[in-house]
């Protein structure tokens, strides 16, 4: 699919906001398995403040864990993009002239 042209942008416009995360529940329900994992984290993080003793420090754990397999979920669909040529822009004709 071929990218749309450039544009100027207009002094009034603003970038689309981000969309929001998924709930741990939409997640399962209807999510890829790393945003499963983003969601857990989020609950996670927010739980942790309500734990003490050595809850506190299995939460930590799980906490690295999960973050660790989200960072390398992520690198492996960058490398898998990459390998596809999504994000590569496609070659034009050399044009002498624009040197």
């Amino acid at each position: 699919m071929p990218k749309p042209p450039l544009r100027a942008v207009a002094a009034d416009e603003k970038p689309a906001p981000p969309p929001k995360p998924k709930t741990l529940v939409e997640a399962v329900a209807a999510g890829s398995y790393l945003e499963i994992l983003e969601a857990q984290q989020r609950e996670m993080a927010v739980e942790v403040k309500e734990t003490s003793g050595p809850a506190k420090a299995a939460m930590y754990r799980q906490i690295a864990l999960i973050s660790k397999e989200i960072e390398a979920l992520r690198v492996a669909a960058k490398e898998e993009a990459a390998e596809n040529g999504e994000g590569v822009p496609d070659d034009e004709e050399f044009d002498v002239s624009a040197v």
